[in-house]
């Protein structure tokens, strides 16, 4: 079956597989644990002693794209939007 070469590939590859778990299995899931789970450092206060912050737009002529979207009578919707980006 491809499903179980695609799956036996991508763990050869080093990828864990959610089919694999014991707690809550979830088949079409497939991660790669670079260091391993809850080793990465997201939101955990990096310091921010050299970083700047953007400024703030005042360009009142700009739109984001939903707005743009809205003012042509475009479907704005998520899945448009997404459709859009890909």
């Amino acid at each position: 079956d491809k499903g179980k070469k695609f799956v036996a590939k991508a763990k050869s590859l080093g990828l864990e597989w959610g089919g694999d778990w014991s707690g809550f299995v979830d088949n079409p899931h497939l991660q790669f644990n670079y260091k391993g789970y809850g080793t990465d450092t997201f939101g955990k206060g990096a310091s921010t002693s050299n970083s700047s912050k953007p400024s703030a737009n005042t360009n009142t002529n700009s739109l984001g794209l939903v707005d743009y979207m809205n003012m042509n009578k475009l479907d704005s919707s998520f899945a448009n939007r997404k459709k859009l980006a890909t």
